[in-house]
């Protein structure tokens, strides 16, 4: 074997640096094109769990009115401490039946669907410290006791 040979096994057995900088360059020029699409899909994605939680708490919402003669969730926002009075966000804490969401959640059966991940954690209120994305007009149900009230 001479010389010659042995310099094109050398050559065969690795790249150059200026071809590693080129594959680099075309990975970055690439990821640089791509990111913010995925990131847009990301944001997607999210507002598509908010829509299908939002769907989830209102068949849990219409499952509750058929249990109790077309009522909505009664509140006892007396029962509440950290509502009145505090501006959001409101770290709220009470007996779960006092507010709709304990009455809801033998309905829904997980907490999940009452957060928004779209929404900033910390600026939503909380209640015995589970973040609420969701929220339910309290005019509407204040007036509204199970049983006829």
């Amino acid at each position: 074997m001479g010389l010659y040979e042995d310099l094109l096994r050398a050559r065969r057995r690795g790249f150059t640096l200026i071809e590693l900088l080129v594959v680099i360059s075309i990975i970055m020029i690439l990821a640089s094109v791509l990111f913010p699409t995925f990131a847009r899909a990301r944001g997607t994605a999210r507002q598509t769990v908010c829509i299908s939680n939002l769907r989830q708490c209102g068949i849990a919402l219409q499952m509750y009115q058929d249990d109790w003669d077309e009522r909505l969730p009664a509140q006892d926002l007396s029962k509440l401490s950290g509502f009145f009075g505090a501006t959001p966000p409101r770290t709220v804490t009470g007996p779960e039946e006092a507010v709709w969401i304990g009455q809801l959640y033998h309905y829904m059966k997980t907490s999940e669907i009452l957060r928004c991940k779209v929404a900033d954690e910390s600026a939503v209120d909380t209640f015995n410290g589970l973040p609420l994305g969701l929220g339910l007009n309290v005019q509407l149900t204040y007036r509204s006791e199970p049983g006829g009230g």
